[in-house]
């Protein structure tokens, strides 16, 4: 059971992100926005951490303008993560919004950093690109993990089905030795080989009922009498 629930949460994990996060496809949003048209050649507005080379190798600082961008765009990606963190509850959160919620609050982060100018663009995106290789190596370990507890439930499962047929063989070994000491304590008579005769009382007729008889006949195999 332990195992099968494991199964059904990681395949359900993998199919919700498979197909796309909640938080992803917030942020997917923001990438066709007008309001942050001066920054899409400044740096990626999606959910896409990876960019174009020339992102990276950006050495300016956001201008004025630019800077009214951004902190709109880290407003509206901010809505977006208060939006997923009531995906679950304060007892238990799948771990991959989770891991999703952490990254976006780093690059959050970087992005303040970016609006102080404190950093530049490119700056910014090695940052961005570095939180999310941070975020899919917590993924991989948690997957490993589950697969490593699933091997072992097996494993555990293995060895009890393993447990239950040897106490059925026991079980049985015993009930066979308990018959065979019955037996040896109450042994069965030895057949006898003589022929076993049943005795009957005698009979004899009453001398006073049996009259003469005469003018008998054969009659085929019998032979008629009659009474005197």
């Amino acid at each position: 059971m332990r195992s099968l629930a494991l199964l059904v949460l990681i395949s359900a994990a993998n199919a919700c992100y498979a197909q796309q996060s909640p938080l992803e496809g917030c942020i997917a949003k923001l990438e066709s926005d007008s309001r942050f048209s001066t920054l899409r050649n400044k740096l990626a507005l999606g959910p896409t951490a990876r960019a174009s080379p020339n992102l990276a190798a950006n050495v300016n600082m956001p201008t004025d303008k630019e800077r009214t961008a951004i902190k709109n765009w880290s407003t509206a990606r901010k809505k977006c993560v208060d939006e997923a963190q009531g995906e679950g509850n304060a007892v238990y959160r799948p771990p991959l919004v989770t891991y999703a919620i952490e990254a976006e609050r780093q690059v959050l982060a970087a992005a303040a950093e970016l609006y102080d100018r404190k950093i530049s663009y490119g700056d910014f995106q090695r940052q961005r690109e570095d939180y999310n290789e941070q975020m899919q190596r917590k993924v991989v370990g948690l997957r490993r993990q589950i697969q490593n507890q699933n091997s072992a439930f097996a494993e555990s499962d293995a060895r009890a089905r393993e447990r239950q047929l040897l106490q059925k063989d026991v079980d049985e070994a015993e009930r066979l030795a308990s018959i065979a000491q019955q037996q040896a304590q109450n042994p069965s008579p030895p057949p006898s080989n003589q022929t076993q005769y049943r005795r009957y009382p005698s009979f004899r007729p009453d001398a006073e009922n049996i009259g003469p008889y005469r003018n008998c006949v054969n009659l085929g195999t019998r032979v008629v009498c009659s009474a005197r």
